[in-house]
């Protein structure tokens, strides 16, 4: 299995699935822009299964993006992943047609980010579901799961990601292409 990890910041989520596709499979880090904390935390471990795809950080979330996605060739992962981060997407129909495009047929789309009451606040670091679900579904994903196991009823919506770390209610939902 061929995972993509959009947006791994330091590696984190990277990891985990790299313990998850095991030796076989694979996890690229893609648009990674914290490339010294990425690579502080993989080299020491030199895991075979795990690659980044460094681009440099603000651009990273619209033209950069987009070029970057079109070297990619067409069906080459199983699954794309992305944590706390879509809601930064500048253009996001243009980038989901990328990542559709990059998806093998019946591939996994999954999608965490930090709930707001409604809309996309960028400023907060939060977006609503239904407008996430909107939009992914809109570029011809069909949803196939939401969890609840991000949820947080304590989160009031007024702070941002980063003042609201460990109360915050974050969304989990699965696509597939």
């Amino acid at each position: 299995m061929k995972v993509m990890d959009l947006f791994p910041g330091n590696g984190y989520v990277t990891l985990l699935l790299s313990q998850a596709v095991g030796p076989r499979g694979k996890v690229v880090g893609f648009a990674s822009y914290d490339h010294e904390n990425f690579d502080k935390r993989f080299k020491p471990l030199g895991l075979a299964n795990v690659e980044e795809l460094p681009l440099p950080e603000p651009q990273g979330f619209g033209d950069d993006l987009l070029k970057a996605f079109e070297k990619i060739p067409a069906g080459s992962f199983d699954a794309v992943v992305t944590i706390r981060n879509y809601h930064d997407l500048k253009a996001p129909a243009d980038a989901l047609a990328q990542l559709k495009r990059i998806l093998k047929p019946g591939g996994i789309l999954g999608i965490a980010d930090s709930r707001a009451a409604s809309g996309r606040d960028v400023d907060n670091h939060r977006i609503a579901d239904d407008v996430v679900i909107r939009e992914v579904t809109a570029a011809g994903f069909a949803l196939a799961g939401v969890s609840q196991m991000l949820s947080n009823p304590k989160d009031d919506y007024t702070k941002g990601f980063w003042d609201a770390r460990w109360i915050v209610d974050q969304s989990c939902l699965k696509f597939t292409r």
